[in-house]
C-alpha cells in the first residue's frame, strides 16, 4: 500500500502519525479507514466525505470507517439518499 510506503519514508524524517489527515469521498472514506486500522488509530484524522453506504450500512466496524480508526474521525454526509429531507424544491 503507497500509504503505508510513503508514511515509513515521511517518519525517517520525523513525521508523527498525528500529523496526517486523511480525507476521503463515498468508498475513499472506508478506505482512509481501512488505513486507520492497519496503524492501530493512531493516525491523527481521518474525515468521511459521504460515506459509501450500500454494503457498509449494518457491516461489523472492522469492515468500514468506524470512530476508532483516528484520533479524530469526522464525517459529513450531504447525501440524503434520494430522501429530500432538509430540502425545498
Amino acid at each position: 500500500m503507497k500509504t503505508v510506503t510513503l508514511y515509513f519514508e515521511l517518519q525517517k524524517h520525523g513525521t508523527s502519525l498525528d500529523n496526517f489527515h486523511f480525507i476521503g469521498v463515498s468508498l475513499g472514506a472506508h478506505i482512509s479507514g481501512f488505513v486507520g486500522k492497519i496503524f492501530h488509530g493512531q493516525v491523527g484524522r481521518i474525515t468521511g466525505l459521504d460515506p459509501a453506504g450500500p454494503q457498509f450500512s449494518g457491516k461489523p466496524s472492522k469492515g468500514k470507517l468506524d470512530y476508532t480508526d483516528a484520533n479524530i474521525v469526522d464525517v459529513i454526509h450531504t447525501d440524503t439518499n434520494g430522501n429530500n429531507v432538509g430540502f425545498i424544491a
